[in-house]
């Protein structure tokens, strides 16, 4: 049993009650952000899993599914306002690879180079049975989860926010300890079995799980029982650890 396997529902929300307090005081209002980036860049449909599929067994009724024909430039604006502060914006948008934000760059311009031979849509998210296909499997196991791939993966939890889960400079060191493996592969598979354990244990569903980030107390503009992608809770709960 891991981090989430230990705590009931209560202990999450309050974690991300101060996430979303501290949140509140930062210039770069990234929860408003994501928001922004999910109405813009996901639809919020049925879950169009069969029965057979896990996520069934967690009460899964919708998944945030990524538009289509997303162009690359639209992407990259919300890659810079939900993930990069917004001193450092200008120049990362420009591609000055000098200063703390080489490795963002380094990260756009990777994925602006394989924008078109990304694997196919995922219609799937952390907790179904086919949570993943080869292609993004693949891409996946092409990196260990740490300081020199932040910016990788938050690209990654961009393109899949219910399958991806990005990580900061902190909150790295403590999923590392808390779920290691060689590849950011092996840590999303942690992570899934220990959010598998939390949901069985308490009698939970997924969507209760959506729930337990309440931003609207803090940023009245998000709407008040706004269903939050999985990647981005587990995301905020470490990073306020």
């Amino acid at each position: 049993m891991g981090f989430f396997g230990h705590f009931d529902q209560v202990v999450l929300k309050s974690i991300l009650r101060v996430s979303n307090y501290w949140a509140a005081a930062n210039r770069n209002r990234y929860p408003i952000n994501m928001t922004n980036a999910l109405n813009a860049l996901y639809d919020w449909i049925p879950c169009p899993c069969d029965n057979r599929c896990n996520c069934k067994e967690y009460g899964c009724t919708h998944h945030y599914i990524r538009k289509a024909n997303i162009s690359f430039t639209e992407a990259k604006s919300h890659f810079l306002s939900c993930f990069i502060d917004e001193k450092m914006r200008d120049a990362v948008s420009v591609g000055r690879k000098d200063g703390r934000g080489a490795k963002a760059v380094e990260a756009i311009d990777y994925y602006q180079m394989q924008w078109n031979k990304l694997p196919s849509l995922l219609t799937t998210h952390l907790l179904c049975t086919e949570w993943y296909d080869n292609g993004w499997r693949t891409l996946c196991q092409s990196f260990k989860a740490k300081a020199d791939t932040i910016y990788k993966a938050k690209w990654l939890a961009l393109l899949a926010v219910d399958t991806f889960v990005p990580y900061d400079t902190g909150s790295i060191r403590l999923l590392n300890r808390e779920y290691g493996g060689d590849t950011y592969f092996d840590l999303l598979s942690s992570i899934r079995a220990d959010l598998s354990s939390h949901l069985r244990t308490n009698a939970t569903s997924i969507s209760s799980f959506r729930l337990y980030d309440n931003p609207n107390e803090f940023f009245t503009t998000i709407p008040l029982g706004h269903s939050r992608p999985i990647g981005n809770i587990v995301d905020k709960l470490f990073l306020t650890l």
